[in-house]
């Protein structure tokens, strides 16, 4: 049984005293109901009050022996004072004992708490000494066998779980319990259906249940969690990390010491308690693991256990004794899910959210976040690496979000890879890293320029040729290859372990070697249409300290598609769609909460991620120029984008204004492609119909009339989200408030409607809140394009101003104005957007 632990607080003149206390309450000793700690039992040498205050840290019953001698003492004040204040924030048990009279009730608020002996009258007063200390023991007997059926986590156990390797500006340290949101913990049915995992109960109901997720995906989070959610239900719940007991015996005596380290009660009485649980964090195939399992089997109704999606292929998809196992697996966080860490973030780092600029605020915050995850590509969207940025940011960027961290949240988290590793974070140390992974980046991408992996016989001779030019630490070495390191073994192959590791090596060693790379780098540009080519040139052009690559980058994004002009959006390129928009209502739908429209928004953001398709292969792109030219147009305004917003603030304003135009050109040229005029259109529309004709889908009871007519619809429809979609992706390439200027002056010498809507889109997303000045930008453009002269652009700035008040607050008059001006009604309950 695990004992209640109990301190003596008293004066060395009342040593006498505490001698015959320790003596009445042995027999509590020996029933193991206590155990007891006093400060005769501090060696020579060592310091009386760390080891007093370390003791009052592990205790569960503190007894002070309250006298003249102690209450006038400065370090029985200092003892009592911190074992109060331990005693106020953990709710522990704090028991005064009056040894003589003396002035207690005086004493730091001793009078609020009930004292011993039950009368108040001091021990050395009584004529009956031994009645005393036999109530003294009845009381203190009382507590120990309260504490021993409570199961309450203990406090410095709930703390160390709690903790998190986060913190801000306005709070030193950041709990999990402050900024959780239960991951994306997904049950595969079968190959093309899955069910989301929403609550701790869920995931029990599976009995016994392991639980696969990726380096940082947020597994050791989840199941404290999952402790302290069950704890809360009135589950008998333990939690074990498996690194913690690799090699030691399996064993029920195993399951009883990590109960007595957690929890404040008697492991005897809490194990006859029915549907015990037991969590198993970091499963892996090293040490007893499976042999834990075994035993946990014995003693436990339902088992829950972590593991890394890596251990879980390699060793525990077949392994027989895991077979009753239902398996879930931790996918990325959604947008909405996101968006849901970055309000808890601002709640704990903010005062509050306001609400007529927070949602503002969290869209900038959205846009920085997603620059740097670059839509799964780089960074997977997990907590870790959202939390890792935020953290970034708000170091670098504490008043608006004006300087980059770009750069710093890769460097903070292959920081954070090599000090888990083990690694010392001297300079040598982080060099010799550094350095190693920039080669061994390089070395991979010039044996397997399609991957970022090489199997271990190409990796071992790689080793052996960097040693002939570098001296290598075999210790760091050996940690820098592991599961905690950079780089990681697996299935026989040697790679990084997340992406962002390889892009941003490979793209320091272009760097740094840009002269003798040379041909190598114009090779990426030339063909930056591959995913792998367009990521490592990102992360090239970050770490370069020239406009080389740059340069290249903007001749070849000019050059694409260059026999396609800019799309202008004027009325002889945008009538055909007059139809189309006149079937949209004038006023949107609304289901009138902020929230939910956010929240739907981005479940549309996650619905386009996961449908857009892969790369088309090397060779269909090479053979089909167009194809490649568009392709390559795509993949040039991501990096332009990314240089944009993560360099801009040691680029000329000359050269950030040349970017701009080249990318809003870029896309406003795929806009031009599919942009028609009537009678093409017609020829497009008669041509689907013919094709129509020849397939078994053909209706040969369906008037030509109608199929024509639903025939252009799709065309048009097709046509303007593809119009729209590229206008979009202009826009969110270039939506960095500090650009404001230079895309206001490039649209006003343009002076087209196509760059009057990408300035104002671009006001929009920028735009802290939409107040008196942001309605007279609206009217300024709805007077410049009347609907009859410029139905299209009213049409869709409508929309888009709409589309804004869904899904950020603004003030009821303001919203009045604008809807007014916009000619969609003017009743306040069409547009009031309660929250």
């Amino acid at each position: 049984m695990a004992q209640p632990r109990l301190v003596y607080l008293y004066h060395p003149d009342n040593q006498d005293f505490c001698n015959d206390l320790l003596r009445y309450l042995s027999i509590l000793k020996e029933n193991n109901k206590i155990k007891d700690w006093s400060r005769k039992e501090v060696l020579a040498g060592q310091t009386i009050d760390k080891e007093v205050e370390y003791e009052i840290d592990k205790s569960d019953i503190v007894v002070v022996l309250l006298s003249v001698a102690f209450i006038s003492d400065n370090d029985c004040k200092h003892q009592f004072l911190y074992a109060k204040k331990y005693f106020d924030a953990n709710k522990k048990y704090l028991i005064p004992i009056i040894l003589d009279a003396c002035p207690w009730q005086d004493f730091y608020g001793m009078n609020k708490l009930k004292v011993l002996p039950n009368n108040n009258m001091p021990i050395s007063m009584q004529a009956f000494k031994d009645g005393a200390l036999s109530e003294i023991y009845e009381e203190i007997k009382k507590v120990s066998e309260e504490i021993s059926k409570c199961f309450a986590l203990r406090p410095d156990f709930l703390s160390e779980i709690s903790k998190t390797e986060f913190h801000s500006q306005a709070s030193e340290r950041i709990d999990i319990n402050d900024i959780f949101i239960f991951p994306n913990v997904i049950k595969q049915v079968d190959l093309t259906s899955e069910i989301l995992i929403e609550t701790p109960l869920q995931i029990l109901q599976g009995g016994k249940v392991i639980i696969c997720g990726e380096e940082r995906s947020g597994k050791s989070k989840l199941c404290t969690h999952l402790l302290t959610s069950l704890i809360k239900e009135g589950r008998p719940v333990l939690l074990i990390d498996l690194n913690n007991i690799l090699n030691k015996k399996a064993s029920s005596e195993i399951f009883r010491h990590c109960y007595e380290s957690q929890y404040v009660g008697s492991y005897d009485i809490w194990s006859q308690k029915d549907e015990k649980i037991i969590i198993f964090d970091n499963l892996s195939p090293h040490g007893k693991c499976l042999d834990h399992l075994g035993e946990a089997r014995k003693i436990f109704d339902k088992i829950i256990i972590t593991t890394s999606l890596d251990d879980y292929t390699s060793f525990f998809s077949d392994d027989m004794r895991l077979t009753d196992f239902t398996s879930l697996s931790i996918k990325q966080f959604t947008h909405a899910k996101q968006e849901k860490l970055i309000k808890k973030w601002l709640t704990v780092t903010r005062t509050h959210f306001d609400e007529d600029t927070g949602y503002s605020e969290i869209d900038k915050i959205e846009n920085n976040i997603n620059s740097i995850i670059i839509d799964n590509k780089i960074l997977p969207r997990y907590p870790f690496f959202i939390l890792t940025i935020l953290q970034s940011y708000e170091a670098f960027m504490p008043k608006d979000l004006k300087i980059t961290a770009y750069g710093h949240c890769y460097y903070v988290l292959i920081l954070a890879h090599i000090r888990k590793s083990g690694i010392n974070n001297d300079d040598d140390s982080i060099n010799f890293c550094f350095n190693f992974a920039q080669h061994l980046a390089f070395e991979i991408h010039s044996l397997n320029s399609a991957g970022i992996a090489i199997d271990q016989y190409q990796y071992d001779a790689f080793v052996n040729k960097y040693k002939e030019k570098y001296i290598v630490n075999k210790a760091i070495l050996n940690r820098l290859v592991g599961c905690n390191g950079l780089i990681k073994t697996c299935n026989g192959f040697i790679k990084f372990n997340l992406a962002y590791s390889y892009y941003y090596f490979l793209g320091q060693y272009l760097a740094a070697n840009h002269k003798s790379c040379n041909q190598l780098i114009v090779d990426l540009v030339s063909k930056s249409r591959f995913r792998n080519n367009s990521l490592t040139l990102i992360f090239t052009i970050h770490h370069s300290q020239t406009y080389d690559i740059l340069n290249e980058v903007l001749t070849y994004t000019i050059c694409a598609i260059d026999d396609v002009i800019p799309a202008k959006l004027d009325k002889e390129e945008t009538d055909v769609f007059d139809e189309l928009l006149k079937s949209i209502p004038a006023q949107l739908s609304s289901n009138e909460n902020i929230e939910i429209e956010r929240e739907q928004q981005r479940n549309i953001r996650d619905i386009i991620e996961s449908n857009a398709s892969e790369d088309s292969t090397e060779s269909e792109l090479d053979e089909d120029h167009f194809l490649g030219s568009i392709y390559q147009c795509h993949k040039n305004i991501e990096i332009l984008s990314q240089l944009l917003k993560n360099k801009s603030g040691s680029l000329e304003i000359t050269t950030i204004r040349e970017i701009i135009e080249t990318i809003c050109d870029a896309g406003l040229r795929l806009a031009k492609i599919l942009l028609t005029d009537r009678q093409k259109l017609e020829d497009i529309v008669g041509f689907i119909q013919r094709q129509y004709k020849m397939s078994d889908k053909f209706d040969p009871n369906k008037q030509q009339s109608i199929q024509l007519s639903e025939i252009r619809k799709n065309v048009l429809f097709n046509i303007f989200v593809w119009v729209m979609g590229n206008i979009e992706k202009i826009v969110s390439s270039i939506s960095k408030p500090e650009l404001k200027e230079i895309i206001e002056a490039l649209a006003r010498e343009k002076n087209t409607p196509a760059y009057d809507i990408i300035s104002y889109f671009y006001f929009l997303d920028t735009l802290s809140n939409f107040d008196h000045s942001a309605r007279e930008r609206l009217f300024e453009i709805v007077e410049k394009y009347p609907v009859p002269k410029s139905f299209f652009i009213n049409k869709i700035i409508s929309i888009r101003t709409q589309w804004y008040f869904k899904t950020h607050s603004a003030k009821e008059p303001i919203k009045q104005a604008v809807y007014s001006k916009l000619d969609i009604g003017n009743s306040r309950k069409k547009f009031l957007h309660p929250v």
